[in-house]
């Protein structure tokens, strides 16, 4: 008989809808949730696999175990795969057996062993370590891109009716594992099944983890219409007359709002959409309305919601309706203004890393990639968003959660620093020809880029290396047989030296590791390479210059976080070049 409380806010999911079906089908759409300021609808996504369950003994999904392993490694050897502060993301794979589980494991250590570049991934001292887990042992985990394999499905490959069997879904309570499984996602989650959803047949189960099953497909394929609402837009009317007015006032100097973002209790009265980044919002703009009054407290309706945004990278402004009542024209020349100022910010940042991107340092010096888009007006924007700030417990190097003001003082700090850039291939587009990548006769070509890599990046790490190659040619993924075209051509271009931790960087030929001078920081935040893409060498440079002091070293680099596997780095970079 003791009370019961519901905790309703929900903080894990940094885009509503990795939470929306369990909120719809689950929470009876209790859950407070927050609005992402991006225009992308879905972070779900149902990948199809032409796989097939193999009852018996193996009672595993060999095709959907390979194809979930073959997309955590190529994300996982990734430069990109980091968040907005240059932290490399975490990766977790589910499935709903442990024999497939078990299967998955054996794969991954197979590819550990062909990409040893893996490793810190897997490591105990990991903030979070890569996982596999299946549905019974999933349950307190969660990572930033979750892969979730159903495994289960027909006995061959694109069979029309398949077994009702979901293993641990159809025990009592089944639901309660499927709810746990499809909530562990931060950022966003890929679904992986050998079958389209309406292959469950809810005649022939009664087991309702099942039914749920096939309406989470359903979702993860269609999006919110599966649920009858929508992520992105207008979610239809607006709170209140004074909103609509203050709407339409907004429009008439030019901004472009969308009313009531988000999909659960709690929205945003109007996001302006970024002018040069349609993408992405600008601001949001909160009228005192009823979603304002609503709140039990001030705290409620200030301190927290307000941080909980601003964690998400949301910029809030506030007109109040006394004062559009007393002064119209006032409040909403105000309003106007405090775009404009946020605005002319995000432009500004946008300008000061173009700036910087320009700064390449003597020897590495070539023409600029394309590093801006155009709008259809002809405004110039920069596709790289703001630095956030995140909530941790370990050092970070920025005071607020938006910190332009912070940034602008990281890039004059970086200024007249020799600088990193990853290369640009755009202007050899004519001359790659995917299909003749292992042709002895297209080996020039391959040389050509190889050199120019290494007259612009050298000293880099080999898996780079390999990369640019394979991304400049289309390819997602950087296979044993294109990595070992590009190592055996590196190797008549440049020497290959293995330092103390495991990592092979590629340097110039006849170059002078000892005499190494430069300590690169990334031009731009697509620039910015993970510790362990450092060589020790410049590591130490960066050391002696900050004094010694390893958090000023890794923010020189542009890495937001120093963990565990950084400071042991930084410690074979101080042993190992006294």
């Amino acid at each position: 008989r003791l009370p019961q409380h519901r905790l309703t806010w929900h903080y894990r999911s940094r885009h509503e809808s990795l939470i929306a079906f369990s909120n719809h089908t689950y929470y009876d759409g209790d859950l407070i949730t927050f609005p992402a300021p991006v225009t992308r609808e879905s972070a779900v996504t149902l990948v199809p696999v032409e796989g097939a369950w193999a009852r018996g003994r193996t009672r595993t999904n060999q095709a959907e175990a390979q194809a979930m392993v073959a997309e955590a490694v190529r994300r996982l050897r990734d430069p990109g795969f980091r968040d907005e502060k240059g932290k490399p993301l975490s990766l977790g794979i589910i499935t709903l057996n442990a024999e497939q589980q078990k299967l998955i494991e054996d794969l991954l250590d197979a590819e550990r062993r062909r990409f040893p570049e893996l490793e810190p991934f897997f490591a105990d001292d990991a903030s979070e370590p890569m996982i596999v887990k299946n549905l019974e042992t999933v349950q307190g985990d969660e990572r930033d891109v979750i892969l979730l394999g159903i495994g289960f499905g027909p006995e061959t490959p694109g069979a029309p009716t398949m077994p009702m069997n979901f293993g641990p879904l159809n025990r009592s309570g089944g639901w309660r594992r499927l709810n746990v499984a499809i909530t562990r996602a931060r950022r966003e989650m890929l679904v992986y099944a050998s079958f389209p959803p309406h292959l469950i047949d809810k005649n022939r189960t009664s087991a309702s983890a099942v039914h749920d099953l096939k309406g989470y497909l359903e979702f993860a394929e269609r999006g919110h219409r599966a649920l009858g609402e929508r992520v992105a837009g207008s979610l239809g009317g607006y709170d209140s007359p004074f909103e609509q007015a203050v709407a339409r006032g907004l429009r008439d100097k030019g901004w472009t709002p969308v009313t009531q973002i988000g999909v659960s209790r709690f929205r945003i009265d109007l996001g302006i959409v970024h002018p040069d980044r349609p993408g992405d919002y600008l601001a949001g703009v909160e009228c005192d309305g009823a979603t304002y009054h609503s709140a039990a407290t001030a705290r409620d309706r200030d301190m927290v919601r307000e941080s909980i945004l601003g964690e998400l990278g949301w910029k809030l402004l506030r007109v109040w309706s006394t004062d559009w009542w007393i002064d119209a024209t006032g409040a909403l020349e105000r309003l106007d203004a405090g775009l404009r100022g946020l605005l002319a910010e995000s432009r500004a940042d946008a300008d000061a890393r173009k700036e910087a991107s320009a700064q390449v340092p003597q020897g590495h010096r070539r023409e600029a990639p394309e590093a801006n888009l155009k709008t259809q007006d002809g405004t110039e924007t920069s596709t790289v968003e703001p630095v956030r700030l995140e909530l941790s417990h370990e050092p970070h190097f920025a005071a607020q959660a938006t910190s332009a003001a912070a940034e602008k003082v990281y890039e004059a700090q970086r200024r007249g620093a020799p600088l990193y850039r990853a290369t640009d291939f755009s202007d050899m587009v004519a001359d790659l020809v995917p299909d003749r990548f292992q042709e002895p006769s297209y080996a020039d070509v391959l040389r050509a880029m190889i050199r120019r890599v290494l007259d612009e990046e050298s000293p880099i790490r080999d898996t780079l290396l390999v990369e640019r190659i394979a991304r400049a040619h289309g390819f997602q993924r950087s296979g044993r047989l294109i990595r070992e075209r590009v190592i055996s051509l590196a190797r008549q271009e440049g020497s290959f030296y293995t330092d103390t931790a495991g990592c092979t960087f590629v340097w110039p030929r006849n170059c002078n590791r000892d005499a190494w001078d430069m300590a690169r920081a990334p031009a731009g935040d697509d620039d910015i390479r993970g510790i362990e893409d450092i060589p020790l060498e410049e590591l130490a440079i960066a050391l002696r210059q900050s004094s010694g002091d390893e958090v000023e070293t890794v923010r020189y680099f542009g890495v937001r976080r120093l963990t565990a596997h950084a400071r042991e780095r930084l410690r074979r970079a101080a042993g190992a070049v006294g």
